[in-house]
């Protein structure tokens, strides 16, 4: 069976890093955001729910809309096949949504 993260494209992150935590990141340092998705059960037999953890290393981080708390970060993930991820982040709610490239 693949790895979970080998398969996810697209999720929802439900909790994340503090806006240190994120500058932290930007300097090499492993980020956590748990995310949620949802995915077709090995049945074939409706929607399950799911939280996982993923690392993320930031390589670029842009405020989103000049607030100061809304995010758009650009990184990869440190371990496996080291795949680029973007996405969305409010450091204040600590919610947000991150796309995570295939793996081919």
């Amino acid at each position: 069976m693949a790895n979970e993260q080998d398969t996810l494209n697209h999720a929802t992150i439900v909790y994340g890093p503090t806006g240190l935590e994120l500058d932290h990141g930007y300097w090499g340092k492993p980020v956590t955001f748990i995310l949620f998705h949802m995915f077709v059960g090995e049945d074939g037999q409706g929607l399950k729910r799911h939280n996982t953890e993923l690392e993320v290393i930031i390589r670029g981080l842009d405020w989103e809309d000049g607030s100061g708390k809304s995010h758009l970060f650009r990184g990869f993930i440190p371990s496996g096949h080291r795949r680029q991820v973007h996405g969305y982040y409010n450091i204040q709610a600590r919610n947000g949504w991150v796309e995570i490239e295939a793996v081919t």
